[in-house]
């Protein structure tokens, strides 16, 4: 059976600049690999819910926002601040509560803060790209990433 939901959610973030802007190819490209694989593991999901039209919505909204806002705490994080930031970790927090549910990853706001805040100008971005990937990654059900 093909993943027809996966397909459109890809498609989704495929066509989506905003995913990529600011970011070099080499350094966008874990970022959209993370989000279509997460595409297909959400389709395959949502093929088994009583009406996946009715949530494709809140999917097709929350999975290109995540991976925009997590190019966003990758490319300015460092220029506009705690305040923003904070707010744009509260975002990521809400859309992994959505897109995962009870495998969503804990967030540790003040350390993600810090680290985005202070310690990112010290990385290169797509090593920035990684480790928030890592963080962001849903839990599986033996509760490892």
């Amino acid at each position: 059976m093909d993943n027809i939901w996966g397909q459109k959610l890809r498609d989704a973030i495929l066509s989506n600049s905003a995913v990529r802007d600011g970011l070099t190819d080499d350094e966008a490209q874990p970022l959209i690999d993370w989000g279509l694989a997460l595409a297909d593991s959400i389709g395959k999901k949502m093929a088994q819910l009583p009406d996946p039209e009715g949530a494709y919505e809140t999917y097709l909204a929350a999975l290109p926002k995540l991976l925009t806002r997590v190019n966003w705490l990758t490319v300015f994080s460092a220029k506009k601040g705690p305040e923003w930031t904070k707010k744009t970790i509260a975002q990521v927090h809400e859309l992994t509560q959505t897109l995962f549910e009870e495998q969503a990853p804990p967030i540790d706001s003040e350390n993600m803060l810090r680290y985005l805040v202070l310690g990112v100008e010290a990385l290169d971005r797509k090593s920035v790209v990684h480790q928030l990937i890592q963080k962001l990654s849903p839990i599986d059900k033996e509760g490892t990433l």
